[in-house]
């Protein structure tokens, strides 16, 4: 609160001060170009700073017990000052979640009045170049405030019908009629208070109608009045000239009198005053004001009031204490404590009344009529006695009127009042004031919720490859009342949820396209009175179509990058599919597979017979000559090759015995043959035929006829028996696996011709077959045949006699 000591010297001191900076700003300032320069080298302004940065009002540490100060206005985030103190004013900004902030722009006390530069503009001078000795010493001589010098304010609050509260914090029920010392202070200052029935039709409940502010530490004792005029429901203030206030104007300029600071209480706060005495008191205030139609007034003071008597004052040892020296214990019943406060009633001694009653019209004895009232707090475990007088139907509304929202309990004055009153909308208004009681207490006393270390400071989210994050953040929080809490995360995104305290992320793909500051989001925890705490979480963040395409490059890497699998993927997430037949074109169109994602071709392979050739993004499929590779066919003789397959025929002499295989062709069952010359009859070879002789007749070449054979003449050819064995021997070139029997030499002669010139043949035969076999072993040495098989070939061994 204000330093109201010397408040009467503001004006005096605002004005020297005032004339003191124009004098400096007329000669000195000039453009912005050398404002920080000229500010850091007067040392006049420099000693004015170090003098008088004390004199501001310090800011308090939370926001709620900087509200409470109405001699602050409320300017964005910060509260600023009404009146310079001693030439300077402060000015406390604070965070979302109620905490001063501090540093430049923040909290700053103002230069005085005068000065055609304000303190953004003498930063900007010093602090937005690259000189950073300017910019500190422009710290260093404009300290901002850290509410160090701070101090909790201290509270009595008397309301209703009435509840008095004493500067001590202990409390009782009153209702007496007429004029009261409420609160004085040796012979500095006092407050006097009228009250009057609450309905004209009962004795047993008042309320406060009047207060009157005397100050007695100036030359010329000054009387402030605040009058409830319940007719109009407004409060109207007085001087000793009369009204200065009539109806409350809420808002600067505060009214200014010798003695007195008032200022005119603002929305949303209730109507009424913030009176302020020019007295060494403890920056005592006393706020009178208007709610639910009962004046109220609350006193507030830096430090503990001491040696305060009246029905607010001190308790001493835990005893009220009158000026008799007479005590009641704080714990006496209604009766008892009326009597106490009946020994501060003005009747006592009227001339001490400070109440002005031409105000009001009236005198003293008008407004000091004495009525004792019915004391029913014996019979609150009684609703059927308390409400005796009432209409009993009502007494469960009466209850219900009454019940606390906290515990669900009937609350004792909403109780008192209704019994004293029978009207429940009276009850009501005390009721609500009850809450808001508590409510103002709860808040003044609580502390804002905190996250624990165990709160996760980063995590790693992957798209698709961890579904969800979820984090109980409530057993993350310490707070007096955990079911008080609220939850925020910002920024707030569409896959996020908060549920009973309980955080769900679904990881989607909304990170792909938000700039994350910093790749933080803040969690806010707000308890029941809007105190808050912020926790940050580093996401690390992969929003790759597939987990397996995500690539950290390290531990501070917070976005992945993104390895596509294939040409056809494209994108920074991978997430844009290209249609691979739209950049291939196959040897048939509907060949092509759209949804192909590998890194070869779409195109679908080609039909067995061909072989694929791929030039660029086209593909052909080229015939395969199987003909050319004997590992490609399985002809016995002759491959011929076809369109995308091949087919296999066999030699003169043979024909295709199935797909592959050849078979020899006899001739001469078949009649294909011709031997015209006489004697001649067909005789099959592989292949082939040849025309030999019939039997008895014999030729000596292929060429030749056949002749009839002659014993004699063979004998005489061959020259004997002897010389028909060397013949048989000679002409037969390989060797006979079953003996001929002959029954004569000359058929065994002719038998030999024949043989011989076939012998020929086959030779001729075998050395064609033999030349094919090499040819098809060099070409296929996967198929190579056995040497031992060549051999048995060429030796006969596959030849039947």
């Amino acid at each position: 609160m204000a330093k109201t000591f010397g408040l009467f010297l503001l004006y005096v001191c605002l004005l020297t001060v005032q004339i003191t900076i124009n004098k400096a700003t007329a000669q000195q300032f000039g453009s912005t170009t050398n404002l920080c320069e000229k500010i850091l080298t007067d040392k006049n302004l420099i000693s004015l700073f170090a003098e008088t940065k004390d004199a501001a009002n310090p800011c308090a540490c939370a926001e709620y017990d900087m509200a409470q100060d109405a001699m602050f206005k409320k300017v964005g985030i910060c509260y600023e000052e009404l009146l310079f103190n001693e030439g300077v004013k402060q000015r406390c900004c604070y965070s979302e979640n109620g905490k001063l902030l501090t540093g430049y722009r923040d909290n700053r006390f103002g230069i005085p009045g005068g000065i055609v530069y304000s303190m953004n503009e003498i930063h900007d001078s010093c602090c937005n170049n690259d000189n950073q000795s300017r910019c500190n010493a422009f710290y260093e001589i404009t300290q901002s405030d850290i509410c160090q010098r701070h101090q909790d304010q201290h509270s009595a609050y008397s309301w209703g019908d009435p509840v008095i509260e004493t500067v001590s914090n202990t409390s009782y029920s009153f209702n007496g009629h007429g004029e009261y010392v409420f609160l004085k202070s040796n012979n500095k200052f006092e407050i006097q208070a009228r009250t009057d029935y609450l309905t004209p039709t009962s004795n047993d409940s008042t309320l406060f109608t009047a207060f009157v502010f005397t100050n007695y530490e100036q030359s010329q004792v000054e009387s402030i009045h605040v009058i409830f005029n319940r007719t109009t429901m407004n409060l109207n203030l007085y001087d000793n000239n009369g009204s200065i206030a009539p109806i409350c104007k809420p808002g600067p300029p505060p009214i200014m009198t010798k003695a007195f600071l008032v200022l005119c209480l603002k929305p949303p706060s209730s109507l009424g005053f913030l009176i302020i005495p020019k007295v060494r008191l403890a920056n005592v205030n006393a706020f009178i004001t208007l709610d639910n139609g009962f004046m109220n007034i609350k006193i507030t003071s830096t430090q503990k009031l001491a040696n305060m008597t009246g029905l607010a004052g001190n308790v001493h040892g835990g005893f009220y204490v009158v000026p008799n020296d007479t005590k009641y214990s704080v714990n006496s019943s209604e009766s008892l404590m009326f009597e106490y406060g009946e020994t501060w009633s003005l009747r006592n001694n009227p001339t001490s009344s400070n109440f002005w009653y031409n105000l009001t019209g009236g005198d003293f004895s008008f407004y000091n009529t004495k009525s004792t009232p019915r004391f029913l707090e014996n019979l609150l475990d009684n609703s059927y006695e308390l409400f005796k007088y009432c209409n009993k139907s009502m007494i469960l509304a009466f209850e219900n009127t009454c019940r606390n929202s906290w515990d669900n309990q009937t609350n004792k004055e909403c109780m008192l009042t209704i019994a004293r009153t029978c009207n429940t909308t009276i009850g009501k208004a005390i009721q609500e004031q009850v809450e808001r009681q508590r409510y103002e207490l709860q808040k003044k006393s609580n502390k804002q919720p905190t996250f624990m270390a165990s709160m996760p400071n980063e995590t790693t989210l992957i798209y698709k490859g961890n579904s969800s994050w979820t984090q109980n953040l409530l057993d993350h929080v310490q707070d007096e009342n955990k079911a008080g809490l609220r939850f925020e995360v910002k920024p707030n995104i569409t896959e996020m949820e908060i549920v009973g305290g309980v955080f769900n992320w679904t990881v989607g793909t909304a990170l792909r396209y938000m700039n994350l500051s910093d790749n933080l989001i803040l969690f806010i925890v707000y308890d029941q009175f809007n105190m808050s705490e912020s926790h940050s979480v580093r996401i690390r963040y992969c929003g790759c179509e597939d987990p397996r395409e995500c690539e950290f490059q390290n531990e501070d890497d917070d976005n992945a990058e993104c390895k596509c699998p294939n040409r056809f993927v494209e994108g920074l997430f991978c997430d844009k599919k290209i249609d691979p037949c739209s950049k291939y074109v196959c040897y048939k169109n509907d060949t092509c597979n759209k949804t192909y994602s590998g890194d070869g071709s779409p195109c679908a392979v080609c039909p067995p017979g061909f072989y694929e050739e791929i030039i660029d993004t086209r593909q052909d499929c080229v015939d395969l000559n199987e003909c050319n590779d004997i590992r490609t066919h399985n002809c016995a003789q002759q491959c011929i090759n076809d369109q995308g397959s091949y087919h296999c025929a066999c030699n003169h002499g043979y024909q295709l015995k199935g797909n592959f295989t050849c078979s020899d062709v006899d001739e001469c069952v078949l009649g294909n043959y011709s031997c015209p010359n006489p004697y001649e009859e067909c005789v099959n070879l592989p292949g082939t035929y040849t025309c030999g002789c019939e039997s008895g007749y014999s030729k000596f070449n292929t060429t030749s006829f056949c002749v009839k054979l002659v014993a004699p003449a063979v004998g005489s050819l061959v020259g004997s028996v002897q010389s028909t064995e060397q013949f048989s021997e000679c002409y037969n070139k390989r060797p006979v696996k079953k003996q001929k029997k002959f029954s004569t030499k000359s058929e065994e002669l002719q038998y030999w011709q024949i043989q011989y010139f076939k012998g020929e043949v086959e030779k001729q035969e075998r050395e064609k077959q033999l030349f094919d076999i090499k040819i098809r072993m060099v070409l296929a040495d996967e198929k190579r045949r056995d040497q031992k098989v060549v051999d048995d070939f060429i030796n006969g061994a596959y030849f039947e006699d």
